[in-house]
C-alpha cells in the first residue's frame, strides 16, 4: 500500500474520489447527474485550491486509489479554542468498501492531522457519520461543545443533505 499526498495531477482521480464518497454519502448513484456542473465545479475547486488552503492524502493498493482523506485549512479569529485561529477540517474520509477495516483510513487520518499540524493549525475538526464516530474517538476526537447546526440559503441546489 502507498499513502501520498495528493498533487495537481491528481485532480481528476480528487473529484471521483470526492463523487463516490458523495454517493454513498447520499444513498444516490447519479449524485452527479441530478446535480449539473458539480464535476466542473469540483475539478475548479480543487485546481484552485490544492496547495493553498487545501491538501489531500490517497492510498493506493496495485496503482488503484482505494481510500481519500481531504483537509480545509481555514483562519478564524483566535479564541480560547483555537489560540492561533488556523483550523484544519476532515472532510471526503472515504474507503471504498472492499478494503475498509484494515486501517487504511487510519494511516490517512494519521498524516492529514500531521500535516495540518506542520501547516500551523492548532484544531481538527470534523463532521463525523456514525460508522466513522469509533474510529475519530479511538484516534482522540471527542465531541465539541458545540452542536452542529446549517442554514440552507434560498437557491440552493442541492435537494438533500
Amino acid at each position: 500500500m502507498v499513502i501520498r499526498q495528493a498533487t495537481p495531477v491528481d485532480i481528476d482521480l480528487l473529484v471521483s474520489l470526492r463523487l463516490d464518497f458523495l454517493r454513498e454519502e447520499f444513498g444516490d448513484p447519479t449524485i452527479d447527474g441530478m446535480m449539473p456542473g458539480l464535476r466542473e465545479r469540483l475539478e475548479a475547486y480543487f485546481r484552485k485550491a490544492l496547495g493553498e488552503g487545501f491538501f489531500a492524502w490517497v492510498a493506493e493498493i496495485d496503482g488503484r486509489a482505494v481510500s481519500s482523506v481531504y483537509c480545509v485549512l481555514d483562519e478564524h479569529p483566535a479564541s480560547p479554542a483555537s489560540p492561533t485561529g488556523r483550523v484544519a477540517t476532515l472532510l471526503n474520509v472515504y474507503t471504498d468498501p472492499p478494503f475498509r477495516r484494515r486501517g487504511i483510513a487510519t494511516r490517512l487520518l494519521e498524516a492529514a492531522v500531521r500535516e495540518a499540524a506542520q501547516r500551523g493549525a492548532d484544531r481538527v475538526d470534523l463532521s463525523a457519520t456514525s460508522a466513522g464516530r469509533p474510529l475519530y474517538e479511538k484516534m482522540g476526537f471527542c465531541a465539541s461543545r458545540y452542536t452542529a447546526m446549517r442554514l440552507d440559503l434560498p437557491g440552493r441546489e442541492s435537494p438533500r443533505g
